[in-house]
C-alpha cells in the first residue's frame, strides 16, 4: 500500500487523534470516515437542474402576483422627496 506524508498543524493532529474510535484506528480510517463540504454547483448546473423540475410558479400563480401588486398601495417611503 502506498503512502504520503503531510505536515499538519498541531490543531489539526488533535482533532485527528480525538476522532480515533479506538487506539488501533488509523488516521487513514479516521480521515475515510470524515464528512466533506460538497463543493456547490455551478451556476449552469443548478439552471439546468431547475429546468428540468419545471417551472417554479405557473402562469395563474404570475397572473395573481400582477394583480396583487397592481393593486396594492404603497405607502410613501421616508426618503421620498
Amino acid at each position: 500500500m502506498a503512502t504520503k506524508t503531510i505536515t499538519i498543524e498541531l490543531d489539526v493532529y488533535d482533532r485527528l487523534v480525538a476522532q480515533k474510535r479506538t487506539s488501533r484506528d488509523s488516521f487513514s480510517q479516521v480521515l475515510r470516515r470524515a464528512h466533506w463540504d460538497r463543493p456547490r454547483g455551478l451556476g449552469s448546473e443548478i439552471l439546468a437542474s431547475l429546468e428540468s423540475d419545471g417551472p417554479l410558479l405557473d402562469d395563474g400563480i404570475l397572473d395573481e402576483i400582477e394583480r396583487l401588486k397592481g393593486s396594492a398601495e404603497v405607502a410613501p417611503s421616508k426618503w421620498d422627496s
